[in-house]
């Protein structure tokens, strides 16, 4: 088919040829006819836009009916043409701007209600289609969301677009369908959470909100109020919670949990109170990864509200819930609410991270209070304008200024003074407008453009950007040999210049604008502008001297005036065209024959202003003058004919042929410079791709003799495509790939090709890897269910609007569906093609090892789910599982667990009724955990299956989560052995292709083969358990069941009895597949299976190694997912023969601990456990540490971890115990949902007996594992009732206490009154008593008197009220400091406080702070976030340390700490404001707030 054809039209009458009539006829006829037509297309698109739903003319709704009832839907080429807008251009090309949602952009929705509600009707119904190519279902999902007033991401959005929509019951049927995925325990919470947060509405009318939130409200808030360590799921939670409060403004009662909200206006306090905590953490001198975050809320948290005062004063009503008068925000509340915020916003605006969140903040905020706003930042702005030094204050300023500048010009009733202060802001403005300082430079333009004015300061303006321009030339700022484009920094002042020049202009007054208008003109007439840099901006500013350029005007009723030109003025054009282009265009032809030679300098008309195509051939110069790279240059912006939508006719080809010409050319610049072009090419016009492909595949054909490797290197640019573009070589087409991946292949035996050039090794690394990661699965079998075709006869037999238009025939409609089947059976012949004959390359004798290991790559990619692979292809990647290259025994395991995946056989399953099975009743109410109903499920060492009976009798629930805390509607399991498939076959009872896997593995010796391989060390120290090879045996085992066993056996044996960490892994990998492949087995093969294992697993556990220990901890996680653990107590009491022996050390016993708690959770709605329970555990544990607790001095390690023989004292068996005991914290810290319950709060006293609060630098394991689970539970949620029980515990803590208190004076939570004053002040005075002498030999005393500890308690608190305020001067400051030097000479631990807070006052511009990290907890299975895999989060969050004053020698007391604030009131959740956690203090509260000093 020619490409005019398959684009739907021929060429246009040949316009007049060859330039045997002249150029002069050529041209003036070219030009008319594409006047012409684009006079009427946009003369058209006006009338049809201004045309009303009655208007007879065919939509897109109606396009696509037509295609969906007639059939060839799945023929893209006619649905692309048919549906403008709805997936991508033909041929899967890659780009989809020419033809979606065209009609809509150009017509709007101009479609009936009724014709609106089919075309979604249609388009849910395609975008449902079973196996649906995901580029097809994007472009259906994309038009869909838009005739949903919608524009964003795809599935999510369409979903959320949805959500409005959904029938009032859908709630009730999303809870029943997602609760059962709800355990805490499993990854299934985290997708039923976000389940809810992506499906469930919130924006149901009042009366219907028992069938909406108020069904799963008290529910999940409960849960969440519940946990406090960071579960994944819980950002889901929140933003379905911020979601729903958006939504019911007014109709939640909100109280028990912010604490306090709505009328009651609690939550204006305790806003008030976070910043006021927070206030210091945004001084410039702070900077941190944690900034981020405290900058993100510092700039959404205004935005947020200035977005719900729009809605509740100014949006126009709609069908949304309006906002209850009574909840309403009032001006006191906008107030209060500026208010609180301000002070952080203004630290804010010198941030090292930068000022624009500062700036967006202000910008919102001086919409609601432009008077509490704009002063402050006038008062920095000011002084930063008339400074030389602070550049960077500068900027920062400014920026803030043009956030603020709207509300500064507009006046009004808030701050009527603001328009006073525009024009010293603008002539203080104008010396920044400097081309040493590009930067300073934009930001005084954006500054103008926003408050433009004034007659003297646009005079001045100008004058200065007339001194920019001049310096921009290009002589002034290029060498010669550099380029002549526009550098970034050129190009931004030219926009910048551009937009504030305009701006001015078309604010001013008619006076200022004549006046600017000659100062223009003047300018730009005398002097003279070479057209790269200098030029283009005099260019703009002429361009925004057109006073209407852009003026906006009716767009139904625009008035335009068409002038026909008169006989006078045509013949005059005809005039000029003679005199001066005819003469040029003869020479240009003359010069293309060959008949003349002409110089390199240009013409009077150069080729880069003939912008239209004018006939003349350029075979000459691009045969005889590939040097004339100038020349060529201007070809190929002569070609640049890439207009949106044009119809590929044979201009386009030739065009685009003589492109790929100049892309292969001898010379980089102008391969680089076609290319470019080239790829826009491809991306304008419909079908060309196709077209194309040939040509370029040409170049790669190996038995050419005649190509160059420039030529070779130009073509695998064009089939890699530039970043955003079409890639040739990976078109969503079978027609297209079919030739271009067999070509990438066999082009490796090319002449051209040299595997000694680095870059064309790179283009074909590039290229592979650009195929892997975009290549999407092409469809085969594409059927279109009635249900679409009877919405599309609906919506074609539509009255709204009326065309004159057949409905479709019976005969039509078969004829439809005739050619789907056609193009089904093409698409087949095409993917069979395609394998085989990738097959053939990479089986070349000769193919280089590179092409072959791309061959092999793209064969993989033709894995599918809906198709076997061909037998040879098969073969192929089970003989290659024994490749010599591992690259290629990587991808052949791959690929054969793909094989083995698509051979699987069918199981049957059958619906059961768990409430029957339990003989209980279904419960009435939500109860998650231990329930009658769900006994039967529980694992019960005295009732589990043991004999083939019994074993065919149960029930077996493959899904862990089912029955945690609901049972799913449609409860199905596995059907019993006797109605599953077929075990112990034959080779006879096999397919064919199952005969091809059989052979290979009932081979020893290639069993034999394997196993060595895989044995092998691969990376050393970083290889891992490998899921593919785990997927390989699994699939191996599960189709072929028992029948390789004792080929395997022998190899299974020797590798267990081998230590080597490589071996290890390897038949970790093999058992893992057994166990998990051997689901369907009957029990007499499982029993045979176990009895083989169990002594394997015994060597395996007994040699376990610190290198192998988390593969083997793999192997058993990954052999228990989704299995019913009474089908493995084989293995689970085998793992309990010795759980806590203590043979593996503090560190296994801990974490057996940790596995054996983690069921036991205090969540809402969930039954108390029947597995151990912590608070039982720990009081148990409380009495053997008793030996412990008792005594008063320090507790030392001195006790190895080694199995003595003999007896222990009490003593050493409790700081063993105690050993086990702190790792155990640690380790369940990271995976349980709540901090510590109030047993554990018990064993405080012990830790800080082994880590006592002064540093110690020595190491040892007891202090650093008692540190470390010190900082974890501080880091927890107290609550109120157990902060009592923590503070009895904390006795000889003085300077915890003063650094606790410096921080409550710091919240504001305190107040810094005379009577504290007066009380410290007391203290310090009392009188120490005399020293005594000590003989020589004797030990100090460590308990210190009384007096010193009074004394030294009111040096602590003068020292917490000076560091209450790290960066200003209290006027009662200067009196404590001066108290303070007065016991600088008191004995310690006195001597060295004074001197701490007063060098804690010295302001610098060094960071006050270092952030370090804790270690992390072992737990295992972290993501980089340190959370574990569908747990709470771990341990390893951040710990300030102070910097360490050079003087110091000794540590202090007032350095390095982190203090929680006490409120038992406070609504924040620890985790808030996490970036600050971490201290050796083990306090928080239930509204827990963490502040520090810098010092």
């Amino acid at each position: 088919m020619e490409p005019a054809e398959r684009a739907g039209g021929g060429d246009p009458p040949e316009p007049g040829g060859r330039p045997g009539l002249g150029p002069r006829a050529f041209v003036h006829t070219e030009v008319t006819v594409q006047q012409a037509a684009t006079l009427r297309r946009a003369a058209g698109r006006r009338v049809r836009l201004a045309a009303g739903p009655d208007q007879k003319q065919p939509g897109p709704g109606r396009a696509a009916a037509r295609a969906v009832a007639r059939g060839p839907l799945l023929d893209q080429e006619t649905l692309h043409v048919s549906v403008p807008g709805l997936a991508g251009q033909a041929g899967g090309q890659g780009s989809v701007g020419g033809r979606r949602g065209r009609y809509i952009r150009l017509y709007g929705r101009k479609f009936s209600k009724e014709d609106h509600v089919l075309f979604i009707k249609l388009l849910y119904e395609l975008v449902s289609i079973p196996k649906l190519e995901i580029s097809m279902m994007q472009g259906f999902a994309r038009l869909l969301i838009n005739l949903l007033n919608s524009v964003e991401n795809v599935l999510k959005t369409l979903v959320k677009s949805c959500r409005p929509y959904f029938p009032a019951d859908a709630t009730a049927e999303m809870l029943e369908e997602w609760r059962p995925l709800m355990c805490p325990f499993d990854v299934t919470m985290q997708k039923a959470i976000t389940y809810f947060e992506i499906f469930l509405p919130t924006s149901l009318p009042p009366e219907l909100h028992h069938k909406g939130f108020k069904l799963w409200f008290d529910e999940l808030i409960g849960l969440w109020v519940s946990v406090q360590n960071l579960p994944q799921w819980e950002g889901q939670l929140v933003n379905l919670f911020a979601r729903l409060a958006t939504d019911n403004i007014g109709y939640i009662d909100w109280d028990p949990y912010v604490p306090k909200g709505g009328p009651s206006k609690l939550v204006q306090k305790h806003l008030a109170g976070l910043f006021n905590s927070i206030t210091s953490f945004y001084h410039p001198s702070n900077n941190g990864r944690w900034l981020n975050k405290l900058m993100k809320l510092l700039q959404r948290l205004p935005n947020s509200v200035v977005r719900r005062l729009h809605r509740e004063r100014y949006k126009k009503p709609s069908w949304l819930t309006p906002v209850p008068d009574s909840h309403k925000l009032t001006d006191q509340d906008v107030t209060d609410f500026v208010q609180c915020i301000i002070q952080p916003v203004l630290l804010a605006m010198f941030s090292k991270t930068g000022s624009l969140e500062a700036a967006q903040a202000l910008q919102n905020l001086a919409l609601m209070r432009p008077e509490l706003v704009i002063p402050p930042v006038l008062e920095r702005t000011y002084p930063a304008l008339e400074t030389l030094t602070e550049p960077h204050q500068l900027t920062a300023t400014l920026s803030c200024v043009i956030g603020v500048a709207r509300s500064l010009v507009s006046g009004g009733r808030w701050f009527p003074e603001g328009p006073t202060h525009m024009l010293p802001l603008l002539m203080r403005a104008l010396p920044g407008v400097d081309p040493n300082d590009f930067s300073k430079c934009m930001v005084e333009r954006e500054l103008c453009s926003a408050t433009a004015e004034f007659e003297d300061f646009v005079l001045q303006f100008m004058d200065r950007c007339f001194g920019l321009i001049e310096s921009s030339t290009l002589e002034q700022t290029r060498e010669e040999t550099e380029t002549e484009k526009m550098t970034h920094l050129e190009s931004l002042v030219e926009l910048g210049l551009s937009s504030t020049f305009s701006t001015i202009l078309t604010q001013c007054s008619k006076e200022i604008f004549m006046v600017a208008l000659q100062k223009v003109f003047n300018f730009s007439i005398s002097h003279i502008f070479e057209t790269r840099v200098a030029g283009r901006m005099v260019a703009d500013m002429c361009r925004a001297a057109v006073k209407d350029w852009g003026k906006p005007g009716d767009l139904w009723n625009l008035g335009i005036q068409w002038h026909v030109p008169s006989s006078e003025e045509v013949s005059f054009a005809f005039y000029l065209l003679d005199s001066f282009l005819q003469p040029e265009l003869v020479k240009l032809q003359r010069c293309g024959d060959g008949e003349l030679e002409m110089s390199r300098v240009p013409s009077m008309v150069s080729l880069e202003e003939t912008k239209l195509y004018t006939g003349l051939e350029y075979d000459h110069i691009l045969d005889n003058s590939e040097d004339d790279t100038k020349s060529l240059f201007l070809i190929i912006k002569l070609r640049t004919l890439t207009v949106e939508g044009c119809e590929y006719k044979k201009v386009h080809q030739d065009m685009i042929r003589d492109l790929l010409r100049l892309s292969t050319s001898s010379y980089s610049q102008v391969r680089n410079k076609a290319q470019q072009t080239f790829f826009a090419a491809l991306g304008a016009y419909n079908f060309c791709c196709r077209d194309i492909i040939p040509l370029v595949l040409e170049f790669l054909r190996p038995d050419r003799q005649d190509v160059t490797q420039q030529q070779f290197k130009g073509a695998l640019y064009c089939l890699l495509g530039n970043h955003s573009g079409v890639c040739l070589a990976n078109l969503h087409d079978w027609d297209c790939i079919v030739q271009t991946w067999p070509a990438i292949v066999s082009s490796g035996l090319s002449q051209a090709m040299s595997l000694e050039k680095p870059s064309i090794v790179r283009l074909f690394d590039d290229l592979a890897e650009k195929i892997h990661r975009q290549y999407e699965t092409i469809g085969l079998d594409f059927t279109i269910p009635k249900s679409c075709v009877a919405i599309a006869e609906l919506l074609q037999q539509s009255k709204h609007p009326s065309v004159n238009q057949m409905l479709l025939s019976s005969e039509e409609i078969k004829e439809g569906l005739k050619r789907q089947q056609e193009k089904n059976a093409d698409a087949l012949r095409n993917y069979e093609n395609l394998v085989n004959t990738l097959l053939d390359g990479v089986e070349q004798r000769n193919l280089p090892w590179k092409f072959e290991h791309i061959g092999i790559g793209l064969l993989s990619l033709l894995l599918r789910d809906d198709r076997v692979l061909p037998l040879r292809a098969i073969r192929f990647f089970v003989e290659n599982l024994n490749h010599d290259a591992i690259v290629v025994r990587k991808m052949a395991i791959s690929a054969v667990a793909g094989i083995l995946k698509q051979l699987k056989r069918t199981h049957k399953k059958l619906t059961i009724n768990p409430y029957e099975i339990s003989g209980y009743p279904k419960p009435t109410q939500i109860l998650a955990g231990d329930r009658p109903d769900n006994h039967w499920l529980h694992y019960d060492s005295k009732s589990i299956p043991r004999t083939k009976k019994e074993w065919e009798s149960s029930y077996f629930v493959e899904k862990t989560h089912w029955g945690y805390y609901t049972w799913p509607k449609n409860m199905v399991v596995y059907a019993g052995v006797e109605e599953q498939p077929k075990l112990g076959r034959s080779r006879e009872d096999m397919t064919e292709a199952e005969q091809i896997i059989f052979d290979h593995f009932s081979d020893p010796k290639f069993v034999e083969q394997l196993i060595t391989f895989l044995s092998l060390e691969d990376r050393k120290g970083k290889d891992k358990f490998n899921p593919l090879r785990f997927c390989l045996f699994k699939g191996i085992f599960r189709n072929f069941d028992d029948v390789f066993l004792p080929v395997l056996k022998p190899h299974l044996e020797r590798l267990v009895a081998d230590s080597h960490e490589s071996t290890q892994r390897c038949v970790a990998e093999i058992i893992a597949g057994l166990i998990r492949g051997s689901k369907h087995w009957t029990f007499e093969k499982v029993e045979k299976l176990w009895e083989l294992l169990c002594p394997l697993l015994r060597t395996a556990l007994s040699n376990i190694t610190v290198e192998t220990y988390n593969d083997w901890g793999t192997c058993i996680a990954t052999s228990c997912e989704s299995r019913d653990p009474r089908k493995l107590h084989w293995l689970f009491e085998l793992l309990l023969e010795s759980p806590l022996s203590g043979e593996g050390g503090s560190f296994v016993d801990a974490c057996v601990l940790t596995y054996i708690f983690m069921i036991d959770v205090s969540l809402p709605n969930t039954a108390p456990t029947a597995s151990p329970c912590v608070p039982e555990f720990t009081a148990r544990i409380l009495e053997k540490l008793k030996p412990l607790m008792d005594v008063d001095e320090e507790i030392q390690n001195h006790v190895m971890e080694e199995n003595g023989i003999g007896e222990e004292d009490e003593r050493t068996q409790g700081i063993k115990l105690l050993k086990t005991i702190l790792k155990w914290l640690m380790a369940s810290a990271g995976r349980s949902f709540s901090t510590a319950v109030t047993e554990q709060l018990q064993l405080l006293p012990l830790f800080f007996k082994i880590a006592p609060v002064e540093n110690d630098n020595s190491y040892d394991e007891l202090k650093r594992d008692a540190k470390l689970c010190l900082s974890l539970m501080s880091q927890g949620l107290l609550y109120p009732h157990q902060v009592p029980l923590v503070l009895q515990v904390l006795k000889q803590v003085r300077e915890m206490a003063a650094t606790t208190l410096s921080g409550l004076l710091q919240c504001n939570f305190l107040t810094m009154d005379n009577p504290m004053q007066i009380h410290f002040e007391r203290l310090c005075k009392t009188k120490l008593p005399k020293k005594r002498k000590r003989d020589p030999g004797s030990v100090g005393d460590t308990i210190p008197s009384a007096e010193l500890v009074k004394r030294h308690a009111g040096v602590l608190g003068l020292g917490a009220c000076v560091l209450s305020s790290p960066y200003d001067v209290p006027t009662w400051m200067p009196q404590l400091l001066m108290n303070l030097s007065a016991h600088l000479n008191d004995p310690q631990p006195i001597e060295r406080l004074p001197q701490g807070a007063q060098l804690g006052k010295r302001q610098d511009d060094e960071p006050k702070e270092q952030l370090v990290t804790a270690p992390l907890a072992p737990c295992r299975g972290r993501s980089r976030d340190g959370r574990a895999p569908g747990g709470p989060r771990g341990g390893g969050l951040p710990l300030p340390m102070a910097k360490t004053a050079p003087f110091a020698q000794s540590p202090s007391p007032l350095r390095g700490r982190v203090v929680p604030i006490l409120s038992s009131n406070w609504g924040l959740r620890s985790h808030s404001i996490r970036p600050k956690l971490g201290f050796p203090f083990p306090i928080s509260s239930a509204a827990a707030g963490f502040k520090r000093e810098f010092y």
